[in-house]
């Protein structure tokens, strides 16, 4: 476990089961300062890739911690193993961007080859664009993008300012009941209306919703 510079926590650990290298990243603690950054709606250039855009103020965020990030991913020497990035809200968003610069920048961070890679992400908020969307899918990273019944984090940005989820949904009805959603093949760039999105635009409010992931209470509004 370590703490960055202005204090977000980051934690590795191995899994034997999956025999991962597993990267975690702690979400927001103020939910609705989040909401409000998400609204803005601003796109940045990525990866000197200029087709390529993503949300400015999630891609500046992870900016801040990645020098950080890459030194302590080359002091634990993970070449060759399997990695895994995850994390809750914007720290799914962190954990998407570390998963695209292991993939397309490993050298970096001191591999030989491209690692096997996937994302576990659990109310991540919309953070690129199609050409965004694109890519991810051409670099063969692999994403399980965990929602929960209204939470309002999945659907901002709206997708009506260009922004996009990558493949593939998992929606949780409730705390044990789930659907494996129809958003790979043929529907890799669209969400599954059957899923989270059915709410959208005008119910998917929830902020209960998104501080409660598989029966866990995350933060102080999934009390109430």
């Amino acid at each position: 476990i370590w703490t960055t510079n202005d204090g977000t926590t980051i934690m590795t650990f191995h899994d034997p089961i999956q025999d991962a290298q597993i990267i975690s990243f702690r979400g927001t603690s103020d939910v609705e300062n989040t909401i409000s950054d998400l609204r803005l709606g601003l796109f940045a250039p990525y990866h000197e890739r200029p087709q390529v855009k993503v949300h400015k103020g999630m891609y500046l965020e992870y900016m801040k911690y990645r020098a950080e990030i890459v030194d302590q991913i080359v002091d634990l020497g993970l070449d060759g193993q399997t990695i895994i990035t995850t994390g809750h809200s914007s720290g799914g968003a962190l954990a998407m961007f570390m998963g695209i610069d292991l993939q397309s920048q490993y050298q970096e961070f001191g591999f030989t080859h491209p690692p096997a890679m996937t994302v576990y992400s659990y109310g991540k908020p919309r953070i690129g664009n199609e050409a965004f969307i694109e890519w991810v899918h051409e670099l063969g990273i692999s994403h399980v993008r965990t929602t929960h019944a209204h939470d309002i984090i999945p659907h901002l940005p709206e997708i009506i300012l260009g922004y996009h989820h990558t493949s593939h949904e998992i929606w949780y009805k409730d705390d044990t009941q789930y659907l494996v959603c129809n958003d790979v093949g043929d529907n890799w760039m669209n969400e599954d209306p059957a899923c989270s999105n059915q709410c959208a635009p005008l119910t998917c409010i929830s902020l209960p919703d998104h501080l409660k992931y598989l029966g866990y209470d995350l933060g102080i509004f999934a009390c109430k």
